[in-house]
C-alpha cells in the first residue's frame, strides 16, 4: 500500500470545499458493518483483530509492506481468525474502510495522512454510498474492482484489469519467485499470479528481499513440479459488488454504491 500524506506547510486554500473524499458517505441507503465475531485478541505480525471482537489495522506481514490501512480503499477480513488485510485473501469477507479522522499524522511536518494507524480500531462496510478515488479514473455504470495489493479501487468492465504485470521466475522446491523487472503496477502479499507456467491460484504470501513491491524475491503458494523459467506474468484485479455512480478523471474521487 502508498501512504498518501502531505508534508510541509498549508500554501492553498480552495474556493470551494471537495465534494468527497475517499472514504467518506454520500447517500443515504442502508450501511451493514463486517463483524469480528468472536476474533482472538491481536498479536504480531499481521494480525487485524483485537480483544473483545474489535478489528484493528494490521501491522505488516513482512516489513515490506507499511503499517495501518489506506482509508477509501478495500479490506479483506479472514472469517477464521479475524486479521484484517489490503491483500487479496481468499478466505475473507471484503469491505471499504471508512474516513472516520481517527488517524494520527505520524510524518514530520504532516499536514494530513489516509492511513489507519496499525493497532487503530476500524470499521469496514460491506454495504454503502461510499466516495472512492480513482488513480485512472471511472465512468458512470463501470464494475469496481479492488487491487488485490493494496486494496485501491479500480474501474472496468466485464474481464478484471491487470493491476500489474512483471517478469519472474520461480524456484519449485523453496517456492520462491525472483522478480527480475514491473513493467507496471504493485506486487505484495495477496497478489494471485498468472503466467503460461504457473499453477492457477499461485499466490504472493510475502515479500522477502528487494524493492518493495517491485524487483525482489517472494514467497508463493502453490505446488510446482518444475522450476519456471523466467517469463511475463500479470496480476489481476479482485471483483466486488460496488459499481460507478459518478464520474472522475485521473486521480480524481467518484461515488460507488453496492446496493445496484
Amino acid at each position: 500500500m502508498t501512504q498518501v500524506t502531505n508534508s510541509g506547510f498549508q500554501t492553498i486554500v480552495n474556493r470551494q470545499p471537495a465534494v468527497g473524499q475517499a472514504g467518506d458517505f454520500y447517500g443515504t441507503n442502508p450501511r451493514t458493518v463486517i463483524l469480528s465475531g468472536n476474533s482472538p485478541a491481536g498479536g504480531a505480525g499481521n494480525s487485524g483483530a483485537a480483544a473483545l471482537g474489535q478489528l484493528v489495522a494490521p501491522h505488516s506481514v513482512d516489513g515490506f509492506q507499511p503499517d495501518g490501512l489506506v482509508v477509501g480503499n478495500f479490506a479483506w477480513v479472514d472469517l477464521t481468525s479475524g486479521n484484517v488485510s489490503q491483500g487479496y485473501n481468499t478466505n475473507g469477507q471484503l469491505g471499504v474502510l471508512h474516513r472516520d479522522d481517527t488517524a494520527v499524522i505520524v510524518t514530520y511536518l504532516g499536514i494530513s495522512t489516509y492511513v489507519q494507524n496499525a493497532g487503530f480500531a476500524i470499521t469496514l462496510f460491506s454495504n454503502a454510498d461510499i466516495w472512492a478515488l480513482f488513480a485512472a479514473g471511472a465512468a458512470v455504470g463501470q464494475k469496481v474492482w479492488a487491487d488485490p495489493v493494496t486494496g485501491a479501487p479500480v474501474a472496468g468492465g466485464a474481464a478484471a484489469p491487470t493491476t500489474a504485470s512483471f517478469t519472474g521466475a520461480v524456484n519449485h522446491l523453496t517456492n520462491v519467485l525472483t522478480v527480475t523487472a514491473v513493467a507496471s503496477g504493485v506486487l505484495g502479499q495477496g497478489a494471485v499470479i498468472a503466467g503460461a507456467s504457473v499453477p492457477a491460484g499461485s499466490q504472493i504470501l510475502s515479500q522477502v528481499s528487494g524493492t518493495p513491491g517491485g524487483i525482489g524475491t517472494y514467497n508463493v503458494s502453490g505446488t510446482y513440479g518444475a522450476d519456471v523459467a523466467a517469463e511475463a506474468m500479470t496480476v489481476a484485479a479482485v471483483a466486488t459488488p460496488w459499481k460507478v455512480k459518478s464520474k472522475a478523471g485521473n486521480g480524481e474521487t467518484a461515488k460507488i454504491s453496492a446496493w445496484g
